[in-house]
């Protein structure tokens, strides 16, 4: 009898096991590199699940104790799925197809999941026009275009909720995320209307203001499992004590804002992942901030954060600055250049190097482009090396980029993009980047000054001629 009570114990166990397990399987066609991530909302690391075959497919499994959404990743490509405790998924995907966007050929089947197809679903409800397109309408146009689009979403919601018993928890996040998508919306209104209609003269409706009010902030539950609900509370947190500290009288980017900052932050009342999140995106503008400010964020973060993958993320950030100090050995880099010839820092030496690390997306570094582009020709004849590494996704937009724009001095790639060598080397969190390293190839400085700041040129043309 003993040996039967061992028995279905053992089967038990393994029937709890199995109930606590995912096991997802897929087929890639065209993959974007050779492995499998998975990014879930309660965590910033990816963990690589799986390894990608030769021919193409792959297969994981996960361990989990409650349903939540995550997102499997491949290179670029990527599929938002509810991963549900003893479900077996199987995907399949072309990763060209995924990393342009298009997803109308991604399938989602195996037992439990449903809420994941539904995903997809809503990720090919796009709006009719883009979002410049809508900021471009009058008020009322405005209002009716997007609330539909949004309406449109809920309707789908609401029909998998009537169809689909069980999934409350999910649909009710997925009901916040499509409120606080609205909210953004009317916010983009409010904030860039007039730039893309000049000549509307109508106002700005108070309730496109106000919209955002009606959003609690303390659905901890949300916060925890939606990323796009916890940006949205710490987008309004912040922005909130921001408006108190600005009317006290004191000046944004001293360190007594610094300071209070963190006071009001320390004072809050509310969970712990609220602060971690909060203190998290306050130590994002580090490697920007002056030395003083820096000084404030290194002694008092651990009064906010707690989160031990969080604290973790930020030491390694400080010890690799501080390798980036002036007068260090700059760290090395070798891309191709335009026209597939490799370009490396070894090349250079005995020239002073000016790095500017940009990409086509980013606006504030095609803000750059010509005063680059002014400053490297009045410079051209001088030891100085102009390399632009760009970090791009799209390889094209890059190339034709540098064409269109007649780009000059080293215009290199870096594979891999925001996990690329320049990027993880120079701690860069933010575009654009400007490096400077002397002729001996030492910083002078890892995060140097712009283009557009008179002093570059002065500084370049001083190591130039020294």
């Amino acid at each position: 009898m003993k040996f039967v009570y061992f028995i279905l114990f053992i089967l038990a166990l393994a029937s709890c096991n199995t109930n606590n397990t995912v096991k997802i399987t897929g087929t890639i066609t065209n993959p974007d590199g050779d492995v499998i991530t998975l990014n879930v909302p309660f965590k910033t690391s990816r963990d690589t699940i799986a390894t990608i075959q030769e021919d193409g497919t792959f297969k994981a499994e996960l361990e989990i104790t409650k349903p939540y959404m995550a997102t499997i990743i491949n290179g670029d490509a990527f599929v938002k799925l509810n991963l549900v405790p003893g479900s077996v998924l199987n995907i399949s995907f072309d990763g060209t197809e995924l990393k342009s966007g298009k997803t109308e050929n991604v399938t989602i089947e195996g037992e439990g999941s449903e809420s994941s197809i539904l995903l997809l679903e809503l990720r090919n409800i796009q709006p009719e026009e883009n979002i410049k397109a809508l900021l471009a309408y009058p008020a009322p146009e405005f209002d009716s275009k997007v609330t539909s689009h949004i309406q449109t979403i809920t309707d789908k919601i609401d029909e998998f909720e009537s169809s689909n018993p069980g999934y409350e928890s999910l649909t009710e996040i997925l009901r916040l995320e499509q409120k606080v998508a609205l909210a953004q919306y009317y916010n983009y209104f409010v904030m860039y209307h007039a730039r893309f209609a000049p000549n509307d003269t109508l106002p700005v409706p108070e309730e496109f203001k106000t919209f955002v009010d009606a959003i609690a902030t303390d659905n901890y539950d949300a916060f925890e499992l939606s990323r796009q609900y916890k940006g949205f509370v710490v987008d309004q947190t912040m922005s909130a004590i921001d408006d108190k500290l600005t009317q006290d009288g004191v000046a944004e980017g001293s360190i007594a804002y610094t300071s209070k900052l963190f006071d009001a932050v320390v004072a809050m009342e509310v969970p712990q992942i609220v602060k971690d999140e909060m203190g998290n995106r306050m130590l994002g503008s580090y490697t920007y901030e002056p030395d003083s400010i820096k000084e404030v964020m290194k002694t008092r973060y651990t009064e906010i954060i707690k989160n031990e993958e969080y604290t973790n993320e930020f030491k390694a950030l400080l010890a690799k600055l501080e390798k980036l100090q002036p007068g260090a050995v700059a760290p090395t880099f070798a891309y191709n250049d335009i026209n597939g010839n490799q370009v490396t820092s070894e090349d250079l030496k005995g020239k002073v190097i000016y790095i500017d690390v940009w990409a086509t997306w980013c606006g504030p570094c095609k803000g750059e482009i010509p005063y680059l582009k002014a400053m490297e020709e009045e410079l051209h004849d001088s030891d100085i090396a102009f390399v632009s590494i760009s970090v791009d996704n799209d390889k094209s937009a890059w190339e034709k980029m540098v064409a269109d724009k007649e780009l000059r001095g080293y215009q290199l790639f870096a594979p891999n993009a925001w996990d690329s060598e320049i990027i993880q080397n120079y701690a860069i969190r933010g575009i654009p980047r400007f490096i400077m390293i002397d002729k001996e190839g030492k910083l002078v400085n890892a995060n140097a000054t712009r283009p557009s700041n008179p002093e570059t040129k002065d500084k370049l043309i001083e190591l130039a001629n020294s």
